[in-house]
Formats: C-alpha cells, sequence, structure tokens
C-alpha cells in the first residue's frame, strides 16, 4: 500500500482551486477551513475586470456629467465616484446583455455569477488616471420561505428567497425543493438550477446569521485615456463639439442639456433629481438575497428579466 504525503495540501482545495471563479467561490464557501480567507483579484480574470471596468467608468461619467451641467459650487449632487453597483448597473452600452448569458449553467455571465452586487470607488489620481477599488462580503443571507400566491398568501409549496421575514434554509426546504426538482422533475415544473444551486449554497455554506463569510477587496487601475473614453476631456471654451468617447456620458456643447449615452436630457436639475431616486431605491435594496452576489443572488433578478 502507498500512501501519498499530502502534508498541509488539501487535495480537494487543489481540485476546486482549477474551477472557473463562479463554481470556485460557490463551493468554497461550503468549506469551514476557508471562512474569513480573504477574496482577491485572483478570483477575476481580466475579462470580469474590463466589465467592472466599464460599470464603473459609466456611471462615474454620470456623476461627471452632472456636476459638469450644474454652477461650481452646488451643494447635494449625487456622489458617483464610490457606491454601489447593482443588478441594473450590469447593463450599459456596451454590454447590452446585461447580467446574462444564455450559454452558461445559470443563465448568468461570469462576473454576476461571481461577484454580484458590489461596492466601489473610483480614485483619480494627479496624472489623469485612477484606481477603481471593489469591496463587498460573500456570505449567505436567512432570507429564505415558503413562496405565496401573491393574491391570498397562500403556500404554493416552492420554498426559495423570499427577502424580510425569511431565515437560514431548513432542511424540510431543501429536501422539498429536491424532491420537487429531481424526483418530480419535467411532470412538475422546469428544472430550476439557479434556485436550487441558492438553496444548496445558503444550507451548507458560511451564513450571515452565524457571523460568517469572506471579504472581497481588490483594486486596479484605469489611464487617463480609458477614463476620457467614458468622461470627455473637457475643450477651450468655444469648441461646439464635446461628443462621447467610447461608452459614457458627455456634454455636446449645447448649454442646459446632459447628455447620457445616446439620450437627450433637457434639464439637469431633473436628471439629478431622477439619478438621486434612483440610487435612493437601489440603497433600500443593497442587502437583498446573497449581499456579495455571486450564484445565490440571480433568484433576486429573475423577475426583470
Amino acid at each position: 500500500m502507498v500512501t501519498i504525503p499530502f502534508g498541509n495540501f488539501n487535495p480537494v482545495e487543489g481540485i476546486v482551486g482549477m474551477l472557473p471563479s463562479e463554481y470556485r467561490l460557490y463551493l468554497e464557501s461550503m468549506m469551514p477551513s476557508m471562512n474569513e480567507k480573504p477574496i482577491g483579484d485572483e478570483y477575476f480574470t481580466d475579462e470580469m475586470r474590463d466589465q467592472i471596468k466599464d460599470q464603473v467608468l459609466y456611471k462615474y461619467s454620470v456623476g461627471e456629467n452632472i456636476k459638469d451641467m450644474n454652477p461650481p459650487g452646488t451643494q447635494n449632487l449625487p456622489d458617483f465616484s464610490k457606491g454601489l453597483i447593482s443588478e441594473s448597473d450590469y447593463d450599459t452600452e456596451r454590454n447590452t446583455m446585461g447580467i446574462s448569458d444564455p450559454s452558461s449553467l445559470t443563465g448568468f455571465n461570469q462576473l454576476f455569477n461571481t461577484l454580484g452586487s458590489y461596492q466601489y470607488e473610483m480614485v483619480p489620481d494627479d496624472k489623469g488616471g485612477g484606481t477603481i477599488n471593489v469591496t463587498d462580503r460573500y456570505d449567505w443571507n436567512p432570507d429564505y420561505g415558503e413562496f405565496t400566491t401573491g393574491v391570498d398568501e397562500e403556500g404554493t409549496g416552492d420554498y426559495g428567497y423570499v427577502g424580510a421575514g425569511g431565515t437560514d434554509v431548513t432542511t424540510s426546504m431543501l429536501l422539498n425543493q429536491l424532491y420537487r426538482q429531481f424526483i418530480l422533475g419535467d411532470k412538475y415544473r422546469d428544472f430550476d438550477m439557479a434556485n436550487t444551486l441558492e438553496l444548496l449554497g445558503n444550507y451548507f455554506g458560511q451564513k450571515e446569521s452565524e457571523g460568517e463569510g469572506r471579504d472581497v477587496k481588490f483594486s486596479f487601475p484605469v489611464t487617463q485615456e480609458e477614463i476620457e473614453d467614458y468622461v470627455p476631456k473637457k475643450e477651450e471654451e468655444g469648441d461646439e463639439n464635446r461628443g462621447p468617447g467610447g461608452g459614457g456620458s458627455s456634454v455636446s456643447g449645447q448649454a442646459g442639456k446632459v447628455v447620457m449615452g445616446n439620450q437627450v436630457v433637457q434639464s439637469p436639475q431633473q436628471e439629478t433629481e431622477r439619478i438621486r431616486g434612483v440610487l435612493d431605491a437601489r440603497r433600500r435594496g443593497a442587502n437583498i438575497g446573497f449581499s456579495a452576489g455571486g450564484l445565490a443572488s440571480i433568484n433576486d433578478v429573475i423577475g426583470v428579466l
């Protein structure tokens, strides 16, 4: 009999570490040894960082545009240099599919499966470039229970994310889901991969209610050219046109107008109020479902797709 001396090497963690990041993080959340182990940029490919860059700079450009169209010293303007990237922010001019990827196992793209919603901060430097900081918490919130009909609040027999008033997934919830998916199968409904993965993750994974989870924190630089692709450099007074770069918002030499993508908004004050309302709504829903996003946040947006 031959014994392989693994030493401090865990073969299971080694195999999981070879998986794509979204499945790697999902499985690692079920390993006690991974609790509180920081999540850095090693989980994110260049393509995923480019998508983060697109989301952050697009949102940052909106704030810069609003500041540019208001008199200097105007108070209480929304601050887009930092904040929340939510599900709706995945949909940009350069990524019209948003969070969706029909070719993936869950129907959502790799970044959303891995990170979901997250906090960002765009920090400009004195050379025209800057740094994007990303932070989040990868854990499972106690937000699960029985779905109701919505008419007389009668239980449907299905369990999943319900938000406020929910609990961590219980054994009966999980067995009910597995029975309906794997035993009843097509006789009952189409296979619900998203909800099944979410219930399994909450049941076996690191729970917010027990103080478990992992902090997400990483940064990467952006160049002056990349920023100006979204926030065009201001031209000297008298230039008639100052068009957009590759995809952000811009001012087009038309006083009193805000240009966001291809849409012209006549009043910058009205646009400021509209964006404030959107941000307030997002803040109220910032902790919905799986606070770090990832595979477990997908039920939160099924109704949006």
